[in-house]
């Protein structure tokens, strides 16, 4: 006798401690924005572009990937001009300055394009854990722009199995 299993109707283990193989995904979680925000702070500050996502095993990799739209910065000076990104679980920083080489060193000039970073992050848990991002810029006389004129933006949030 045979058993085949097509994935149509779903499939459960046994328990919840069987667990998938090594690399495979798990889940996956999406969110989307398009509503353009902008920074003149120098702390990082909240987007409120954020997801959450459950996680099945506590020992599983979280991998987040993240779209900003069209991302720009605009200066009055010839210096500090950087924008920079931040990856916060749960209000926590677990990620630091990602995306900190979207720099523009030109006085008085302003600089536009697309922006994404990717974080692996192992939060060992199984409870809800919420991933926002946060932004600041690097100095002072300096706009950081994220969704500027209201492009999309994404976040996907991918659970692997460990």
């Amino acid at each position: 006798m045979s058993l085949i299993i097509d994935g149509s109707n779903g499939l459960t283990f046994n328990n919840a401690t069987t667990q998938a193989s090594a690399g495979s995904v798990l889940q996956v979680v999406t969110a989307a924005t398009s509503t353009a925000i902008t920074t003149t702070s120098t702390t990082f500050v909240t987007t409120g572009f954020s997801a959450s996502i459950t996680p099945k095993f506590s020992t599983s990799k979280i991998i987040i990937f993240a779209d900003f739209g069209d991302v720009g910065i605009q200066s009055s000076s010839n210096s500090q001009n950087g924008l920079g990104v931040a990856v916060y679980r749960n209000g926590s920083q677990v990620g630091a300055n990602l995306a900190s080489q979207w720099n523009y060193s030109y006085a008085t000039g302003y600089w536009l394009g697309s922006g994404n970073i990717c974080y692996q992050d192992s939060p060992a848990t199984t409870s809800s854990t919420t991933y926002t991002f946060y932004y600041k810029v690097a100095g002072p006389n300096v706009t950081g722009y994220l969704f500027r004129d209201n492009t999309q933006g994404t976040i996907i949030i991918m659970e692997i199995a460990a």
